[in-house]
């Protein structure tokens, strides 16, 4: 990232890049810089606006970038599984790598060192999720104060609910557990992420944080613009994979047809539908099924007035246009049919036709205009758990199939808020064939209620025309794990370990009569985005 930071874009060639990034990293392969080089693309891409464009035009040509920074004289290839060293939130690095069998001061120092996000070595925050008020965290607590407490003998009041759990994760001042620190040292896997994770884990105790916290239960909350916690090492982060990023539309070409029809002045009549479906305006060779999936948001907007009524409209239409799914929402009574043993109505289910393997919920966190942090962060907080019973009922079908295909397997949780006017898409996917699980905001929309503003209307256009790229991806990953569970149950050797059995984290659904005191400071924070 260093190299991306320091260049302008016109002095980005692949020797260049290839050449400053092993100078970085001394003794990595190119296999592993690679994977480095893509990732600190997509950060530039969504970091950087002056920097998009460079960085769009290599990821968008990877194929072709890759194997120009392969025909680079190569360097000696070490182990693929090696760890990258610690990188700040600042965007530099520093100059050790992770090494786990230093002694426990070592080691206590160097994660805490990564915890702040202003490089002034403090932890204050300027923004909480778009928010304009200042906050400032506390070392107690990755997101606040840590009441009510975690116990080590901790168990949900219903046991047929959830079961008994274990407390794991940041101890009340946000240092690390002297104890296991030398024990990766004789492993010889003990670089890999793997081995890290585990590391981490067994060295860190969330005991004093809140009963419904996610990253206490293995699900960590990421996003390009979300607050890291202060108790969760940046080499946590980077083990992640982040959602690749989607196609673009481009509004130039279409503009003169958007123009036309928003700028109507039958536009909000049913007189304007013959101007909303007319391809008269379009570009030429344009894409039907974006066509169509406009004009139909065009149309929704017509017949509801305004965008808050239109979305559940727009997210039927963008699931029914991935031929595989189907749709079903009654509000606050549609069933999650992934959870057997106990009751979950969401607001609305997207679901694979032939299989019913649910893939997207939707909760309203009230109506428009609601202002109930508290109402906003427990629907955040159970749509999370949602999302897992997804995850572990699509693992649970195919759970024969090969565990590598496990990673790409992601659900999602489309949640309008009860803060602000904003609706969130979140992703959900297993990290090192669910080790532990990255919950990641994707992004978001402001709803206005005025749908003669072009500008606002677009947005929610691309929000969901985007929703409907990260459907068909689902779909993908999904058929590739069945492909692999039913080709594997005709093998004569069959030792695989099922793909559930290999999901660790295991939160519970939230109550709003139990622990609800201080859930608001579970409400993830972000940069102004």
């Amino acid at each position: 990232m260093d190299y991306f930071q320091r260049c302008d874009s016109d002095e980005y060639q692949p020797s260049a890049i290839i050449s400053a990034y092993r100078a970085e990293y001394p003794g990595k392969s190119d296999t592993i810089l690679l994977d480095y080089i893509k990732k600190d693309l997509i950060r530039l891409k969504r970091q950087w606006a002056a920097k998009v464009d460079c960085a769009e035009k290599y990821l968008k040509n990877w194929k072709r970038f890759k194997n120009e920074l392969n025909a680079s004289e190569t360097v000696t290839a070490t182990m693929e599984s090696e760890q990258r060293p610690f990188e700040s939130t600042t965007g530099g690095s520093e100059q050790s790598p992770v090494v786990f069998n230093q002694n426990a001061k070592t080691i206590a120092n160097t994660m805490s060192g990564n915890v702040n996000i202003g490089g002034d070595g403090t932890n204050s925050i300027s923004t909480s999720d778009d928010a304009s008020t200042s906050t400032s965290t506390s070392s107690s607590s990755g997101y606040g104060k840590p009441s009510p407490k975690r116990e080590a003998s901790d168990t949900a009041p219903d046991t047929a609910r959830a079961p008994k759990r274990v407390a794991t994760g940041h101890s009340k001042d946000n240092s690390l557990d002297n104890s296991g620190l030398q024990s990766t040292g004789e492993n010889s896997e003990a670089g890999s992420p793997a081995a890290i994770y585990a590391d981490f884990i067994a060295r860190t105790s969330f005991q004093n944080s809140h009963y419904y916290r996610l990253e206490a239960v293995g699900i960590i909350q990421c996003g390009y613009n979300l607050v890291n916690q202060a108790d969760i090492p940046q080499y946590i982060y980077d083990i992640i994979n982040y959602e690749a990023p989607l196609a673009k539309t481009n509004w130039m070409l279409w503009r003169q047809y958007v123009s036309m029809t928003l700028g109507s002045d039958n536009y909000g009549t049913e007189l304007c539908t013959s101007s909303i479906f007319s391809t008269n305006e379009l570009p030429e060779n344009y894409d039907e099924k974006t066509f169509l999936l406009i004009s139909r948001i065009f149309q929704a907007l017509v017949r509801n007035g305004i965008l808050l009524l239109c979305i559940v409209a727009f997210i039927r239409l963008a699931a029914t246009n991935v031929p595989e799914l189907a749709y079903d929402f009654r509000v606050g009574e549609t069933p999650l049919q992934a959870l057997e043993n106990m009751r979950y109505n969401a607001d609305g289910m997207v679901f694979v036709r032939s299989s019913g393997i649910e893939v997207l919920l939707l909760e309203a966190s009230g109506p428009f205009g609601t202002r109930d942090k508290g109402r906003h962060v427990f629907d955040h907080v159970k749509g999370a758990f949602g999302c897992y019973t997804m995850l572990a009922k699509i693992l649970g079908s195919y759970q024969d199939a090969e565990p590598s295909l496990a990673d790409e397997i992601r659900v999602f949780f489309l949640h309008s808020s009860a803060k602000d006017d904003y609706i969130r898409l979140w992703i959900m996917r297993p990290v090192l064939q669910g080790q532990f699980i990255s919950f990641e905001r994707h992004s978001k929309v402001k709803i206005n209620k005025d749908r003669h503003n072009q500008r606002a209307v677009l947005d929610v256009v691309e929000f969901f025309l985007n929703l409907q790229q990260l459907l068909q991806r689902c779909m993908n990953a999904i058929e590739a794990l069945k492909k692999s569970h039913e080709s594997y149950i005709y093998e004569e050797k069959r030792d695989r370990k099922p793909l559930i059995d290999l999901l660790k984290p295991k939160p519970l659904k939230p109550i709003k009569t139990e622990h609800y005191k201080d859930i608001v400071d579970l409400d993830p924070v972000s940069f102004l985005f």
